[in-house]
Order: C-alpha cells, then sequence, then structure tokens
C-alpha cells in the first residue's frame, strides 16, 4: 500500500474549491451559518482567496472551527406510515464551508483510495460513474442459469440499512493507521 500523504495534507489550491463549491447542488439546505452554496457560487470570485486561507490554517493546524462541527438534524420523510418514525430518515444541515471543506479533503481520500486499489473491480455502489445495474443483471442470470438446469444456488443477503448511519471515530483513526496514512493524515481526517 503506497500512501502519498503529501497529496492529502497540502495546501488546498483555488481549483479544487472552485470544482468542490460547482459540483454542489443550488437545491442544498444550509446548515446553522444559513448561507447557502448559491451565495458562494454568486460570491466566488470575492471570497474565494479568503476561504482559501482558511482552509490552509485548517490544514496546516489540523483542527477547524467549532462551530464547523454543529449541524441540525432534520428527518425527511421516506415512506409509509408517518407516525412511524422509522419511516424517516435523518440527515445532518452542516455548514456550507464546512461541505466544501471535506469535500476537498474526501476527493483527496478517494483518488488515494483508487490508486492504492481499495475497489473491487465489480464494485459499483459508492462509486462515482459507477452503476450497480451489472452487479443486478449478473445475480439475475445467475438464478435464470441455475432455474434452467435446475442447480441449487444458494444466496446470501446482508442488510446494509444502518450500517453506515455512524462511524466511530477511533475506529476510523484505527483502520487508517492500520494502512500507513501518517500522523498528519489521520489527524486532518479525524479532527
Amino acid at each position: 500500500m503506497q500512501w502519498c500523504n503529501e497529496d492529502i495534507i497540502k495546501n488546498i489550491e483555488i481549483l479544487e474549491i472552485k470544482s468542490a463549491i460547482e459540483r454542489m447542488g443550488n437545491n442544498k439546505a444550509a446548515g446553522t451559518d444559513k448561507i447557502p452554496i448559491k451565495i458562494y457560487k454568486d460570491m466566488l470570485d470575492n471570497i474565494l482567496l479568503i476561504i482559501k486561507d482558511i482552509y490552509n490554517i485548517c490544514i496546516k493546524y489540523k483542527t477547524m472551527p467549532k462551530i464547523w462541527k454543529e449541524g441540525v438534524i432534520f428527518p425527511i420523510y421516506k415512506k409509509g406510515d408517518e407516525s412511524d418514525l422509522t419511516n424517516y430518515r435523518p440527515i445532518a444541515l452542516l455548514q456550507t464551508q464546512y461541505k466544501v471543506y471535506s469535500s476537498i479533503i474526501n476527493d483527496r481520500l478517494t483518488k488515494q483510495m483508487y490508486r492504492n486499489g481499495f475497489y473491487p473491480k465489480f464494485q459499483g455502489a459508492w462509486q462515482k460513474d459507477k452503476i450497480t445495474t451489472i452487479n443486478a443483471t449478473t445475480i439475475i442470470n445467475m438464478y435464470e442459469e441455475a432455474l434452467q438446469h435446475k442447480k441449487e444456488i444458494h444466496t446470501t443477503y446482508i442488510d446494509l440499512v444502518k450500517a453506515y448511519d455512524s462511524v466511530e471515530h477511533w475506529s476510523l483513526k484505527e483502520t487508517m493507521e492500520y494502512y500507513d496514512l501518517n500522523k498528519d493524515s489521520v489527524d486532518l481526517v479525524t479532527t
């Protein structure tokens, strides 16, 4: 495993900020700062250097403003009985500046994960420009072939509905250390 820690903890560039802001949808709700992403897009040229300086201070000292860690949990109705709380999906409304910053750090980590072969070839979920249709079609074909040739087929399903609702910080830190990310990279991600 060959991590390029310098690519994770290097200073944030203007192009990274622009890219992260442009990718965010205008319909995203603002967090406790009440500043929608549309404001950032409209004022980008005026605030870009200030944002860059703030982000690079965060990188340098492996910390961030406490207010960025604050959010508002808002329930989104999915389906079924509206009086049943399990029919709601909670979302956290986070500060726009934090969303942009964490998007940049996430992009950097994702590039490293691709470079180090973390994603299996046929994994479609949770990857940019990949779909799960091929995986579903493969399973359907296996069932059809087993049925046609009167063969047994054994399947295991794992329900991941709640698997990613929360991640224990200690576990994230241990995993990053296990895969040889250096202390600066680990501290940056776990602040």
